[in-house]
């Protein structure tokens, strides 16, 4: 029988979890473009002073979606690197993707990551919000409910991003209580204070306030 292989320990510090900002992104909410964050000016010659992988990490804290930018992760990903840094540096290249609205192919990268840590938190995240991006909402529900289950770090995102997901399916009890959920954890949410205002409008129509002019 064969022996099953050793867990090897994640290195987090790399393994960049999508911002509280890229919310903005999501079509379904109503958050102002102008929210979404501004491209990392990254250098655009040559990576004499820094390895790909750094350059692609900082671009994916950064918010860099320049060419550069994933011209350094695919030079990552095509050097030998360890398993954490290879885990690390997939889930970079999705959210530098998931920034430039290619959704399918930043999903592409969870996939790969999953495929060798199903149970890895960030990257099961990350992939629920890119689907709720991609349009992918049902599918979204199950990732981000099973982010959720294996405690992903700031929780309130995936609530938010559930909650998108139901409202946009017509779930609206269930996006009020994500939106709620994400609110309880954190208080200043913007986004999910503004879905929970939304749904709850369409929820009790009568109930909202008229405030055009006379």
């Amino acid at each position: 029988m064969s022996r099953q292989r050793p867990r090897k320990p994640r290195r987090a510090s790399r393994a960049v979890l999508v911002v509280a900002s890229a919310a903005a992104l999501c079509a379904i909410g109503s958050a102002s473009a102008q929210q979404q964050p501004r491209p990392w000016s990254g250098a655009r010659s040559t990576f004499e002073n820094n390895t790909a992988i750094e350059i692609c990490s900082r671009a994916a804290a950064q918010g860099d979606v320049s060419d550069t930018a994933v011209e350094a992760c695919q030079q990552a990903r095509e050097s030998r690197l360890t398993f954490n840094d290879r885990i690390a540096t997939l889930i970079n290249s999705g959210v530098v993707h998931l920034r430039r609205g290619e959704f399918d192919r930043a999903i592409g990268f969870y996939d790969q990551v999953l495929a060798q840590e199903p149970d890895h938190a960030i990257a099961m995240f990350n992939r629920g919000a890119a689907m709720v991006h991609a349009g992918r909402y049902a599918e979204s529900v199950s990732s981000l409910t099973q982010s959720l289950t294996l405690g992903v770090a700031e929780p309130h995102k995936a609530y938010y991003y559930r909650g998108a997901a139901r409202r946009a399916l017509g779930d609206l009890r269930g996006a009020r209580e994500d939106f709620r959920s994400a609110l309880a954890i954190a208080p200043d949410f913007p986004p999910a204070a503004t879905g929970l205002s939304e749904v709850e409008a369409e929820l009790n129509p009568s109930q909202s306030i008229d405030l055009t002019p006379r």
